[in-house]
């Protein structure tokens, strides 16, 4: 009964592990921040236009860090800019 149990759980595992995978990414783009530090004018911009503009997209920001940053404040917005000309700024 043990056994089933963990060999579930690892299916269940695999599976949802290969589900995440997506082969469908429009844009990934990575930014080196300067080995001195990341100073509070320094803006990081990632521009990019969809072509596709009828279809739904999630977008997703990923932060690495580690314990070598002191503080703890990190503002992120995200701009979006419509076909009709609007400007949406989260």
């Amino acid at each position: 009964m043990h056994k089933r149990i963990v060999r579930f759980w690892a299916l269940l595992t695999i599976l949802g592990s290969l589900a995440a995978c997506s082969e469908n990414i429009v844009f990934e783009e990575n930014q080196p921040i300067n080995p001195r530090g990341w100073m509070v004018d320094d803006i990081l911009v990632f521009e990019h236009e969809l072509k596709d503009t009828t279809a739904l997209h999630d977008i997703f920001l990923n932060v690495r860090n580690n314990t070598h940053y002191p503080y703890s404040n990190l503002y992120v917005f995200f701009q979006t800019r419509f076909p009709d000309g609007r400007v949406f700024r989260d």
